[in-house]
Parts: C-alpha cells; sequence; structure tokens
C-alpha cells in the first residue's frame, strides 16, 4: 500500500516487487561474449556483401552499355520514346519498340551527374542491395549463416551478369516484389498495393 513521505511530497509505494515484476539482468561479464556471438554469427553475411561488391565493382566494359547511354540521350534531346531504330547503319527507320527507355534515360541523367564514375557505383549499389534483400527474405526460414551461405550459391550463378545494363534494376525489383509479397502474406495485405509501381518500373526498365 502506498505511504506519503514527507521529505519528497510523494507517494511511495511500499508494496514488494513481485518476481514479474523484476527484470533478469544479464552480468556484465556475459555482455561481450554475446556481442561476440553476434557479430560471429553475422559476419558471414559481411563477407557475402563485400563480395558483391567486389564483384560488381567493374570497368564498362560492356558494349551495351554504350548503346544504352545513346538511347538515353536520344530520349533526353528529343522528349520522347523512338518508334524506329535511329542507330541502326544497316536498316535504318525499321520499326524499334525499346522496352528499356526508362534504364536507358536513368542510365543517362546518372551519366550525366557524375559520368562513369557513378555508372559504376550505382551499379555496386543496385547489385549488393539484390543480395542484401535476399538474404533478408532468406532470414524468415534459415538463420544467418545458412542465409549468408545460400545468398553466396545465388551470387555465384548471377556475378556473370554484374554488368552496367538493365540487370542492375532487375535484380533488385525482384528482390523487393518478393518481400512485398511475403510481407502482405504474413502480416499486411496492404503491402500488395506497392506491386503496381514495382511492376510498372520493371516493365519499362527491362
Amino acid at each position: 500500500s502506498p505511504t506519503f513521505c514527507p521529505a519528497t511530497r510523494a507517494r511511495v509505494s511500499t508494496r514488494p516487487r513481485s518476481r514479474r515484476d523484476a527484470k533478469p539482468r544479464t552480468p556484465d561479464s556475459a555482455m561481450p561474449a554475446i556481442e561476440y556471438r553476434q557479430l560471429v554469427r553475422r559476419l558471414p553475411a559481411y563477407v557475402v556483401l563485400l563480395a558483391t561488391a567486389a564483384l560488381a565493382f567493374r570497368r564498362l566494359d560492356d558494349s551495351d552499355t554504350w548503346w544504352h547511354l545513346a538511347a538515353g540521350r536520344w530520349i533526353a534531346q528529343n522528349g520522347r520514346v523512338p518508334f524506329t531504330d535511329p542507330f541502326s547503319h544497316t536498316v535504318p527507320d525499321h520499326a524499334w519498340l525499346n522496352l528499356q527507355w526508362l534504364y536507358d534515360l536513368v542510365l543517362y541523367g546518372l551519366w550525366q551527374v557524375g559520368g562513369a564514375n557513378l555508372l559504376v557505383l550505382s551499379a555496386v549499389a543496385a547489385y549488393t542491395g539484390a543480395i542484401a534483400l535476399l538474404m533478408g527474405t532468406l532470414r524468415r526460414w534459415v538463420g544467418p549463416v545458412t542465409a549468408a551461405g545460400l545468398a553466396a550459391w545465388a551470387l555465384i550463378v548471377t556475378e556473370e551478369r554484374f554488368l552496367i545494363r538493365p540487370e542492375m534494376f532487375s535484380f533488385l525489383l525482384l528482390g523487393i516484389m518478393l518481400r512485398l509479397l511475403l510481407d502482405a502474406t504474413e502480416s499486411s495485405p496492404r503491402r500488395l498495393l506497392g506491386l503496381p509501381l514495382v511492376v510498372l518500373l520493371w516493365v519499362n526498365t527491362h
């Protein structure tokens, strides 16, 4: 029952705390060991992400990159998407539907802002983000070490496509779509409202 304490002019409860109220404290000596174990469990994920960034960090050595830049420049200069091929010399002005027009325009915009360096860094960020999303998705069913191992396997399979090409967006958007579907299934159906935007971006980039 509460009692009145004249010194503090406030009511002080004299009821003993129950075991339910008391929170167990971890000994200070055990904290470094717990943090060390957590770091060891997360280390494989960090290694996979660093490997992804290293494999995605490459020169502009793909000829299609320059073609996409030229297409993006044409769209930016003319303010529209072409319906005929403006680049071919053998069959000029033949019908052409550029399904990757949005990627071309974004790529050219990045080039205008930061040149080749920004293109390379954007590719590193996109591919690393895609692998990070994959590991986060896998963590729903397996532990961090197993998730990192499966992500490493996916990295080995896909790293040959780590080019400055529309795959930059495709891998990332695929990871976002899977995350939205899983979240909508497990907790929040409203997450499905984000799917049309993801699909709209995807079909116009790759």
